[in-house]
């Protein structure tokens, strides 16, 4: 289905240029979607496109190996009862780089760190295992897990120079290669492919130190890296004369975006389009059009990453809530508006968190799954990709990054046919028992541009402070609310391994207070400071945040 519809896109451009040219009468025509306002679009167009359901992507926070199982289980089970084969994609998003002290390289897990890559690796086979097993008499259906840091630079054993991110990059991509070989050696590489994946966010770190972590990326040969991240600042209709680019970095300019998402060897876009509005939709639409004006050929995406799942879980968004359908219609939409970015969108997913209170267990069962075999994905974007190469006006550098891809590609595909003519059973699930060295050391105290679940996409945090307490864990994170950017907000969440639910607040600064600050623990109050001199102080008790006593 997916190759059909390729075709028609190509045919449908095919179909527009001749009509320019026989300069036949363009029909307007105009289609509801989504309660927006009328979409307006031209013939000939074929819009409607079809794709595997939306998967799970998460935010993770423990490497309990019996967590991970399970979840890598419900999707795989998920494709298993799906009629057809299924092609997804799962982000697992480990948080910020961390250059060790000691040596060596891992993430912080959003506060619940740190963990090395070699911890992560473990915990990434159980998700794995979870999928091939649980997937049954599925033996077509194909998930890319795309293993996820970020551009985020904390303050706890930074990787805060170029050099540092290098290796960093150099070491995650080493682990993306060491999970694609055991996937090989387990028989699982055929239905399980690993990439690398950052969220790497213009408001996070500049673009010199994001070209440096993709420079180190690709000394390790033979990965791909998703770029799960925004664009914020890029120009769009509304706004041509946008460059890119936030307050906090705005010398982020179209070039770097287009090299940290596209242009660089390893880089697969997969964008976030959180906002309701359409506007992430409409940038990524921009700079695809300004790969074709600068590098001959468009920008092609491989699908879209929003984050409903997760606005359900806290329910703090301010208009970033998103469906992936709603995510998926407004980028083929923007796409569809020239027949040179016409394309075809592989994936939608969908992230949400996961708490060290959410351990439990998803049982395989099996059923027959009328499947039938058809060209692997890794062979299709191969061939795909002849097609590309084909284009006139491709830039030098363009070319060679898609002749990178392409090789990529080839070596994934023979990889796959390996696999395939040795499979690993899926009869018995494996027996996992916990290692209590995959659990993160959770770092209590203040912590300065810290991390933490439940952040809010836009909001800007200053200070973390978190803490073991009788029920849990707490943390607290101090900033801006996203809705009113010049408002200072805290954001508390406190979570438990034996309790199912989790408590969550949003405690807005008075109107007149802007960003917040903590400045210190005094017993059971947290004082906090606004960038313009207001003095508060929050209650770890009751959560009230109050004028500073003291």
């Amino acid at each position: 289905m997916a190759k059909f519809i390729k075709v028609l896109l190509r045919f449908a451009i095919v179909l527009t240029i001749i009509s320019i040219f026989a300069g036949s009468a363009v029909q307007p025509a105009t289609r509801r979607a989504f309660g927006q306002q009328p979409y307006q679009y031209t013939f000939p167009l074929f819009f409607h496109q079809t794709t595997s359901p939306a998967s799970a992507s998460y935010y993770v926070t423990t490497l309990n190996t019996g967590l991970m199982y399970s979840l890598g289980c419900e999707l795989g089970t998920r494709d298993k009862n799906v009629p057809g084969a299924q092609d997804s994609v799962a982000v697992l998003a480990f948080g910020y780089p961390r250059c060790f002290n000691s040596g060596g390289y891992g993430a912080n897990l959003f506060g619940f760190g740190p963990v090395a890559t070699g911890d992560i690796r473990t915990a990434v086979e159980y998700f794995a295992r979870g999928y091939y097993t649980c997937s049954g008499s599925d033996r077509f259906s194909n998930l890319v897990i795309g293993v996820g840091t970020s551009n985020y630079q904390g303050s706890n054993e930074p990787c805060n120079t170029q050099a540092k991110a290098t290796a960093h990059g150099k070491a995650w991509s080493g682990m993306v290669r060491d999970l694609n070989q055991w996937a090989i050696t387990q028989g699982f590489f055929h239905q399980v492919q690993f990439y690398g994946a950052n969220d790497i966010e213009l408001g996070w770190n500049t673009p010199t130190w994001s070209r440096a972590w993709i420079a180190g990326f690709e000394q390790v040969s033979g990965n791909f890296m998703l770029h799960f991240g925004d664009a914020a600042g890029c120009p769009y209709d509304a706004y041509p004369h946008w460059s890119c680019g936030t307050a906090e970095y705005p010398e982020w300019m179209p070039e770097d975006v287009w090299y940290v998402s596209y242009g660089a060897p390893s880089a697969l876009p997969l964008p976030l389009i959180y906002l309701t509005n359409g506007v992430h939709a409409k940038q990524w639409a921009y700079l695809s059009r300004y790969s074709v004006a600068n590098h001959g050929y468009r920008m092609d995406f491989t699908g879209v990453f929003s984050q409903w799942a997760y606005c359900q879980q806290f329910g703090w968004c301010y208009l970033t809530d998103n469906t992936p359908e709603a995510a998926y219609q407004q980028l083929a939409y923007e796409l569809s508006k020239l027949p040179t970015t016409t394309q075809y969108l592989r994936w939608q997913t969908d992230i949400r968190w996961i708490l060290q209170n959410e351990v439990g267990g998803v049982q395989a069962f099996q059923e027959e799954n009328q499947d039938i075999a058809q060209i692997h994905p890794t062979a299709d974007r191969a061939a795909d990709l002849d097609f590309t190469l084909h284009a006139a006006d491709l830039s030098p550098e363009l070319r060679a990054s898609l002749e990178s891809k392409q090789g990529t590609y080839q070596i994934l595909a023979e990889m796959v046919a390996v696999s395939k003519g040795n499979p690993a059973t899926k009869d018995e699930p494996p027996v996992i028992s916990p290692s209590p060295s995959l659990r993160g050391e959770f770092e209590s105290g203040l912590i300065e541009n810290g991390e933490m679940p439940g952040i809010p996409y836009g909001a800007r945090i200053t200070t973390v402070w978190q803490s073991v307490v009788d029920d849990g864990f707490l943390q607290v994170g101090a900033g801006t609310s996203v809705d009113y950017p010049q408002r200072g907000a805290l954001y508390l969440l406190l979570s438990a391994p034996d309790a199912t639910p989790i408590k969550s607040a949003l405690v807005l600064a008075p109107e007149n207070c802007g960003p917040l600050t903590i400045t210190r623990q005094e017993g059971h109050l947290l004082e906090i400071q606004s960038a313009n001199g207001c003095e508060l102080a929050l209650d770890l008790r009751t959560w009230d945040l109050e004028p500073d006593p003291h």
